[in-house]
């Protein structure tokens, strides 16, 4: 009854639960009992005599080791962390093991110098415990031991993990510095590298969850090298399992990476304009969880902490600006929405163009893999347009790969700046993440779990088993204590056929899906233990871990597991202009889709995680391991808040209570015999030096324990408790130091006197030097004295001699001088003489030799004009036969194409017994194989492809240089890069022929399609290059050089890298930078970079070659175009024709060059552009000068020559038009006298009726309304027509006059109606010969993009030029115009704008206006014979030619595909129509292309008013289209049937 004594404390035995409690008071036979976690008990006093029993006082007051307490249980633990906890002593120890509470506040004075001089150099358990201790214990271990060390820190998400992780790495930084105050200074100074290297960590895989505010997304191991003189030598991190998706999406109330919201927070306005960032509720990566701001994260300041972090790691500005881009890039990808139009489209341009300009991407290209995913198909590329969950699946795989590669490269950057070269000893300290049970768990829970398992078992593993069976070998004695074992649990995991090799097996078959892996698993695992099935029927599964039951949903597990990266978005990030985001990707290898046995070869997540996690555990085993377990006391992450059930919870499954009890009943301290007796053996007296081991270790533990409480002996080791190790460590030093004194007395006083004597040596050396000093001073005076006496004596006799001498001298001077002057006189006379008689005969011999000399030099200039002029006719001679030729060769390769496609595919159809033949090049031989089957044949050419791939790239001397270039430079080694170009000649000019090629060369016979042209192989077209480039100062005119140059380059993709490094060779070591020569290739050089970018190494290798010319010669012309091709090389796009003369003459003076722009009514605008303008990029210049930006209808450039028109594609670079057009010229292609032109007018009209009638765009739809009357395609009587003209003719002219006659009425007026076509003059200068050469050219002429229709069209308007006057009714046009003319003269008073007024009401009033109108011929369907295809904004509709009325009219909604299976063949399959409609066209592109324009914007229109719906919250408009593409068109487009395939296969 004693324990019942009111304020006593007292154990309270309450439903199997043990509890601390304290006695309140006792009355009226009741106890009253108030536990300390704040409830109030009472029970009968018999009752609770039985339920309490005594607590001990350690557990009253608390200890700061619990292994010291007397009560073992878990409520003893639990109060003691309670009782410290309260008093804000958040560390604890069970004997080397630290326990920390975290406290949620910062608690003053605990971290701060005068705290880490407290601990160092201090035992575990001499002072309270800390974080320090553990870290000064691990230091000072590594040197005791010189071992390995290493902290395991673990515990729940939100435990404090990484805040412990920060404490060590600062106590471990301030013990190096230390060891180097005697050091010099370092150029970086390591350990403050490595504690800076945390903020940029946590900003970049930290976020906050619904556990904790700065939670570590990622595992790692930070490893510090330490010096053998105790410094930090270096360092290295190690990451585990970055959480990508959170990139994408977070769980309510999270947030995403904390590097988003300080970017956002923190940026400079003009950062924020360069990065194109606003407030992050504008992006849809941010707002989903609703969580934007916390109020204990300040992203401003965290944000400075980043910058000043980076550059502590010596990141560059640029590798800074570059790693926002990326960031930015994916904030805007996260807005890239999509709309089904036909497929997925991107709703919001303007994200796509922000996303192209951050990422340096092709904007048009991203806009194909962002919604077209590629097959390859038997060897060829079909693409498919995605759907709206696959665009955006490809969207977040774009973000996340993005950031993970970032990621990636951030933590490589630290690993190199903190490397370091000497490593004596590590400490490793591994932050990883906590045990995680959430709502929903997912992939990534599941492995952080089960690395936590891992590391539970090493915990176990170290505390627990081999702690015991080391006692139970060497024949301690010992009780054995259970303890929680999780081997179990991970053999489900991990073993041969657990839980993560069936996840694996079921990733890698294609048609493996989430719930199949989830049936296998409940299959192969149901009657396991640890394994849980849940009772209703769902889409999870359950593991019994250490830390309690978790159920982790399926869904999504293969997904995440494969980590799939399409290869389209791959290849186009590696097509970047951004060399950082090459180097993201640069050793990322393609999927190869279409190989099934490279997707088995790649690891999947989990795979690549356990073989990290297993090389983690390794490194662990080899080190001495330090146990930090951190404690979250309340899930609230508010301060003096302490959840038992919580704690408890923490404690029973980390293994507190065993932890304990094996470490009170421990050893934790063992040596073996000789280490024990090498580092006691002072404290030895001499007479026991010479006995055995055992004897000596047993005299020096009974000397200081003669209890043996705290030690025992095994077979070959001594065990001790630490307060006995302390013990003997503390006499340890008292001995030595005793021998320390002696020896420094001993050698004070050798000191003391070295110094002595050397002191009286310096003291006689001193008094002799002074007296020898002394007398020869004097001496010296005396003798001085001496020689001055005898000085005065000769002085004067020397004057008396020497006066005489210069008398007698003056006398003989006088007497010279007068004869010297009469000799002058005489001599000058007779020299003026014979001077002027000189003077005229040179006179006379100058004139005769200029007059013959400007004789000989009016020769010479008129020899030399009439050579160059000479020279320059046989240059044109030579480049026009060239040009003849191969144009003769390119249209008879173009005629032998043609037969083998007809003799191939009948071949196909007629003899399927033929063997297949194919040629596979390896590296110095090409294979000529046969197969009977194409399905064989391609197999084998895939296996033997691998075959050639597996084996190492061959690397030319060039290569391995550039590379050793690329190196010093990116160290900055000045003398080094010197040293390279000096030592090897390869890299500099020569005068000498090249032999082979620089890089290694596709080995084989090129293509049949360059056979035709001429070219032999790579290797001898490089070697001709080559000789071309060292010739070209012989050279009058270099354009035609440099247009051959680039066409084999355009030709021969694989010379483009060559011919740069045969540039950069002859451009470097140049003796005289401004020769002739040099200039040549620099021109060419210029040249090159405006038109092929070359690859990723080259382009590196280029620029720095560029950059270093700049600097060597900063004035000179070398310095101007290096300056041009660096500036060019940043916008460089694929060309599709070798540059035009123009461009190159552009190029050659580095300046823009001027294109011409035409319009209606002969209006023409010019323009400024360069190799790399687009016709958007006009389009958008040419609207904004106009006024036309808000215009609804869009517009567009054509090419135009006469009649014939072809919509030129936003994205086509206009300098390829241009050198398009100057190749028709030359060919002859076009019709009579009308020169191919850059048109600008309508192309899609969207809105009709509501555009003003005083705007330009009012002017260019009545401009197009006109043009489709005179055309023919206007459905009108022939008195309509008439009335029509004369109202065209009435805006044009005005009233009529008298007198006045139209001479061209087929301007006003459709001259088809008439049964004759229009009559066109033939030139009167152009002879009858000339124009029959442009009829023959133009039959064997092509022209890109058009049919064989458009062909005959071209040929029938060049060839009728002679034929027309002889068939045209004269009759009928005169006819014609005069009731024109009738009808003019009735419209006199009309202005300008009243007859276009008119005449667009008459034209309005047709059904079909606003459509762009086709000639087709229907083939097959309902729509036969020849008719009109009118594309509207609303449908597409049939007319009958001169029909006023449609035949039928389909809206979009309705058509469901679209395409062109063949040539000048056209498809439309129609929602109700069982047969589609093909109809013969020869503007299958035109048509295609303007169909989807349509749908596009239709579909845009739509989803815009539905957005703004949504926000007025009415209901939204529904958005219904269905269109898509067959697989028979995709196959057909891709296989190349149609000439409008190549172009067409992005837009269908």
């Amino acid at each position: 009854m004693d324990i019942l004594t009111p304020g006593n404390h007292v154990w309270l035995h309450d439903n199997k639960q043990v509890k601390a409690a304290r006695v309140e008071k006792v009355e009226n036979n009741q106890v009253i009992l108030s536990h300390n976690y704040g409830e109030t008990v009472s029970y009968p006093v018999k009752v609770a005599a039985g339920l309490t029993t005594a607590m001990h006082s350690t557990s009253i007051h608390g200890v700061e080791d619990m292994s010291k307490l007397s009560d073992l249980h878990e409520a003893a633990i639990l109060n003691n962390l309670q009782i410290r906890y309260k008093v804000d002593n958040i560390y604890t120890y069970i004997s080397s093991i630290l326990v920390a509470v975290n406290p949620y506040k910062a608690i003053e004075s605990i971290y701060d110098m005068k705290t880490m001089e407290r601990y160092n150099k201090k035992h575990i358990g001499d002072i309270s415990p800390h974080i320090y201790a553990i870290a000064n214990e691990c230091y000072y271990s590594m040197w005791k031991s010189r071992e390995h060390q290493c902290v395991l820190i673990s515990g729940e998400s939100g435990a404090g993990k990484t805040e412990s992780t920060k404490f060590i790495l600062s106590y471990l930084s301030e013990m190096s510095q230390a060891a180097l105050v005697d050091m010099a200074n370092k150029d970086i100074n390591v350990e403050k590298a490595i504690l800076q290297s945390s903020p940029i960590l946590e900003a970049f895989g930290n976020a906050k969850t619904i556990y904790n505010n700065n939670s570590s997304r990622f595992g790692k191991f930070i490893q510090l090298q330490f010096s053998e003189k105790g410094n930090i030598a270096g360092g290295k991190i190690k990451d585990f399992l970055l959480e990508k998706n959170r990139v994408v999406g977070q769980n309510p109330q999270e947030r995403n990476y904390h590097i988003f919201y300080s970017l956002l927070a923190g940026a400079s306005p003009e950062m924020q304009e360069k990065l194109k960032l606003s407030s992050a509720n504008a992006f849809h990566y941010l707002n989903q969880s609703g969580c934007i701001t916390d109020e204990f994260i300040d992203d401003k300041t965290n944000f400075d902490s980043i910058m000043e972090a980076m550059r502590v790691m010596r990141f560059r500005e640029d590798e800074i600006m570059d790693i926002f881009q990326v960031l930015s890039a994916v904030l805007h990808i996260g807005n890239m929405d999509f709309i089904t139009a036909g497929g997925a489209q991107i709703s919001d341009k303007g994200a796509l163009e922000t996303v192209a300009g951050l990422l340096h991407l092709d904007e048009y290209q991203l806009n194909d893999v962002m919604t077209q995913k590629s097959m390859i198909l038997r060897g060829e590329e079909i693409l498919t347009p995605l759907e709206i969950d696959q665009a955006k699946d490809s969207r977040d795989s774009l973000a996340m790969n993005l950031y993970a590669r970032c990621f990636e490269w951030i933590i490589k950057k630290i690993n190199c700046t903190i490397k370091g070269s000497e490593n004596f000893c590590s400490i490793g300290v591994l932050d990883i993440f906590g045990f995680e049970n959430f709502e929903v768990n997912r992939f990534e829970q599941f492995n952080i779990n089960y690395a936590n398992e891992k590391l539970q078992e090493y915990f176990n593993k170290h505390i627990f088993s081999l702690e015991q069976h080391e006692y139970n070998t060497e024949g301690i004695r010992w009780v054995d204590i259970d303890w929680s074992d999780n081997c179990e649990c991970l053999d489900l995991v991990q073993r041969k056929l657990g839980i993560l090799a069936l996840i694996d097996e079921e990733s890698r078959f294609p048609k493996g899906t989430d719930q199949s892996m989830l049936t296998k698993l409940h299959r192969a695992h149901y009657e396991n233990a640890y394994y849980i099935k849940p009772r209703i029927t769902n889409s999870k599964f359950g593991i019994k871990h250490y830390a309690g039951d978790v159920f982790y949903e399926s869904n999504g597990f293969l997904e995440k597991n494969r980590d799939t990266f399409r290869d389209d978005l791959l290849m186009a990030l590696k097509e970047s202009r951004s060399d950082f985001i090459y180097d993201l990707f640069e050793n990322v290898k393609a999927l190869k889709a279409n190989n099934t046995k490279t997707i088995r070869k790649k690891a999947t997540v989990s795979a690549q995680f356990k073989e990290s996690l297993n090389s983690l555990m390794n490194t662990l085993s080899s080190c001495n391991p330090y146990f930090v377990r951190c404690i979250k006391p309340n899930s609230k992450k508010l301060p003096e808040i302490f959840e038992a059930q919580l704690v408890m919870n923490q404690l029973k499954y980390s293994g507190m209570l065993e932890t304990v009890k094996i470490r009170r009943a421990g050893f934790p301290v063992r040596r073996c015999f000789e280490d024990f007796v090498r580092r006691y053996k002072m404290l030895i007296p001499s007479q026991h030096a010479s006995e055995e081991m055992p004897e000596i270790c047993l005299y020096i533990l009974e000397k200081y324990d003669e209890n043996r409480k705290n030690w025992q002996l095994g077979k070959t080791k001594v065990f001790l408790r630490e307060q006995l190790e302390y013990q003997l460590e503390v006499e340890r030093e008292k001995q030595l130091h005793a021998y320390a004194t002696v020896i420094q007395a001993y050698t004070k006083m050798f000191v003391s006197r070295k110094k002595f004597r050397k002191i009286v040596f310096q003291i006689v050396a001193i008094q002799k030097t002074f007296r020898a000093y002394f007398y020869r001073k004097q001496y010296l005076r005396t003798r001085k004295a001496i020689i001055r006496l005898q000085c005065f004596g000769r002085s004067i006799m020397a004057r008396n001699v020497y006066l005489k001498k210069l008398e007698e001298k003056r006398i003989e001077e006088e007497r010279i001088r007068e004869e010297q002057r009469k000799r002058e006189e005489e001599e000058r006379r007779e020299m003026e003489r014979l001077e002027q008689e000189k003077k005229i005969r040179e006179l006379e011999e100058l004139k005769k030799k200029l007059e013959e000399e400007a004789r000989l030099k009016r020769e010479r200039e008129e020899e030399q004009k009439r050579k160059e002029e000479e020279e320059r006719q046989a240059a044109i001679i030579r480049v026009r036969q060239l040009e003849e030729a191969r144009r003769l060769e390119e249209e008879e390769a173009r005629r032998k194409r043609i037969e083998q496609l007809i003799s191939y595919t009948s071949q196909l159809k007629t003899n399927e017994s033929s063997a297949w033949k194919f040629i596979v090049h390896g590296r110095k031989n090409s294979y000529h194989l046969h197969t009977l089957s194409y399905d064989e044949s391609w197999r084998w050419v895939c296996a033997i492809q691998d075959v050639i791939d597996s084996k190492p790239p061959i690397e030319t001397p060039t290569q391995l240089l550039i590379n050793d270039l690329r190196e010093a430079a990116s160290e900055n080694n000045t003398a080094l890069i010197n040293q390279i170009y000096s030592r090897n000649p390869i890299l500099r000019n020569t005068p000498h022929t090249l032999k082979a090629p620089l890089l290694p060369l596709p080995y084989g016979q090129i293509a049949s399609t360059d056979l035709d042209k001429g070219y032999t192989s790579l290797q001898e077209e490089a070697v001709k290059i080559f000789s071309t480039l060292q010739g070209s100062e012989n050279v009058g005119d270099p354009v035609p050089v440099i247009q051959g140059i680039m066409q084999t380059c355009h030709d021969l993709r694989p010379l483009r890298d060559e011919v740069y490094c045969q540039l950069i060779k002859q451009t470097t070591g140049i003796q005289d930078v401004d020769s002739l020569n040099n200039l040549r290739n620099w021109q060419i050089m210029a040249c090159m970079s405006c038109t092929f970018l070359p690859s990723r190494k080259i382009q590196r290798y280029l620029r720095f070659h560029l950059l270093r010319q700049i600097e060597a010669y900063p004035d000179s012309q070398v310095a101007k175009y290096a300056q041009y091709a660096v500036q060019t090389l940043k916008r460089t796009r694929t060309r599709e024709y070798v540059p035009s003369r123009e461009e190159i003459m552009s190029c050659l003076a580095r300046r823009e060059m001027n294109a011409t722009v035409y319009c209606y009514g002969g209006g023409s605008c010019k323009i400024s552009i360069n190799s790399a303008t687009s016709a958007g990029q006009v389009i958008t210049t040419l609207l904004k000068g106009m006024s036309l930006e808000k215009s609804n209808n869009r517009f567009a450039l054509f090419e135009k020559c006469g009649s014939t028109e072809k919509v030129i594609e936003e994205r086509t670079i206009l300098a390829d038009i241009l050198a398009k057009f100057e190749q028709y010229k030359h060919q002859g292609i076009g019709e009579g006298r009308h020169q191919w032109q850059l048109f600008f007018k309508l192309h899609c009209f969207m809105d009709t009726t509501n555009v003003d009638k005083d705007t330009i765009e009012y002017s260019f739809m009545f401009e197009q309304a006109h043009e489709q009357v005179i055309q023919g395609q206007f459905p009108a009587s022939e008195d309509m027509l008439q009335h029509l003209a004369a109202l065209r003719i009435q805006f044009v002219k005005g009233d009529y006059a008298t007198g006045t006659w139209i001479d061209d009425m087929g301007s006003y007026y459709c001259l088809d109606k008439l049964h004759s076509s229009k009559p066109i003059k033939e030139k009167e200068n152009e002879s009858p010969v000339r124009s029959q050469e442009k009829r023959e050219n133009f039959l064997v002429g092509t022209l890109r993009g058009l049919g064989r229709g458009t062909l005959r069209k071209l040929q029938k308007a060049s060839s009728d030029d002679s034929l027309l006057v002889d068939e045209v009714f004269k009759e009928d046009l005169s006819a014609v115009t005069t009731a024109v003319t009738e009808k003019w003269k009735t419209l006199k008073g009309l202005s300008a704008d009243e007859a276009q007024e008119k005449y667009m009401a008459i034209v309005k009033q047709w059904s079909g206006y606003g459509a762009t109108i086709f000639n087709v011929v229907g083939k097959e369907g309902i729509f036969l014979g020849e008719l009109w295809l009118a594309i509207s904004s609303k449908m597409i509709a049939f007319y009958r030619r001169g029909d006023t009325k449609p035949i039928d009219e389909f809206t979009y909604e309705k058509i469901l595909s679209f395409g062109a299976p063949l040539d000048n063949e056209y498809r439309i399959v129609v929602e109700g129509h069982k047969t589609p409609f093909i109809f013969e066209t020869t503007y299958v592109f035109e048509i295609a292309k303007l169909m989807k324009s349509y749908i596009n914007e239709i579909v845009k229109k739509r989803h815009s008013i539905a957005m703004d719906d949504i926000a007025m919250n009415r209901a939204p408009v529904s958005i219904r289209h269905s269109m898509v593409i067959d697989d028979e068109n995709s196959l057909n487009i891709a296989m190349n049937r149609s000439p409008v395939s190549l172009n067409a296969s992005n837009h269908f």
